[in-house]
């Protein structure tokens, strides 16, 4: 089902898309639908950020993921593990 509607877009953004989309042999309108697919089914998981407030986004992970620990970093860096 499409839906048109009217969205306001920075016109470099605009231009930009313009060129890919000729690039691709496509339309703006079907470049921008499968880039926000694209972007809307990569991961459906809530951005989460540190918990003291310093806007720093933290990494997906789920409770199976090892615990990265400075000794893990120096062997994976090192190459000793």
């Amino acid at each position: 089902m499409q839906t048109k509607i009217t969205i306001e877009i920075d016109s470099e953004i605009l231009d930009k898309a313009r060129v890919l989309a000729d690039s691709q042999g496509t339309s703006v309108e079907s470049l921008i639908t499968s880039m926000l697919e694209r972007d809307f089914t990569r991961d459906d998981r809530p951005i989460r950020y540190d918990s003291k407030g310093l806007g720093i986004r933290l990494l997906p992970s789920s409770k199976d993921d090892p615990i990265i620990t400075m000794e893990l970093v120096n062997e994976l860096r090192d190459g000793t593990e």
